[in-house]
Order: C-alpha cells, then sequence, then structure tokens
C-alpha cells in the first residue's frame, strides 16, 4: 500500500465525489507533482499527476486530511483500498 492523504474533494451533481491525492513518496518532473504508487503484487511502479481525480465506491469524506494507506487501481483510477490506523 502507498501512504499519503486525500488532499482535495470536489463534489458532483451524480454524487460521484472526485478524490485527490498526494503520497509521501512524489516526485517533481518539468515543475510538476507526480505520486509514485508502489503495486506490491508485482514489483512495479506507477507515476500519476497530483492532479488526477479517482473514485471509490463508498464515501471517504472521513479521510480528508488523515494519513492513510492506499490501493488503486491506476488504469480506471479507482481507490481500491484504504487503511487508517487508529
Amino acid at each position: 500500500m502507498n501512504k499519503g492523504l486525500i488532499y482535495k474533494v470536489k463534489f458532483s451533481e451524480n454524487n460521484t465525489n472526485e478524490y485527490y491525492i498526494k503520497l509521501e513518496n512524489i516526485i517533481e518532473i518539468n515543475k510538476k507533482e507526480y505520486n509514485v504508487f508502489i503495486d506490491s503484487n508485482i514489483p512495479s511502479a506507477t507515476l500519476i499527476s497530483v492532479d488526477t481525480a479517482f473514485t471509490a465506491n463508498v464515501d471517504l469524506m472521513l479521510f480528508v486530511g488523515k494519513k492513510v494507506d492506499f490501493e488503486i487501481d491506476s488504469k480506471s483510477n479507482k481507490i481500491k483500498a484504504i487503511e487508517y490506523d487508529l
């Protein structure tokens, strides 16, 4: 999983929230920030802009601004799993 936080939420009329993620592991290329998502199932990493919107099947508003672990599907820009330690 990848540690980071949800730093912005965009609401839409059809009740589909878009979540913007900033991971602890980011790099800057040409003055633009990218999250480095690590896929632990197959040793690989994916660069995704911090300006990319993600969706989820559940409401994640409780986690805005909190440090959590993310698992994402980079092809569909969906948040597949989230873990939060109390």
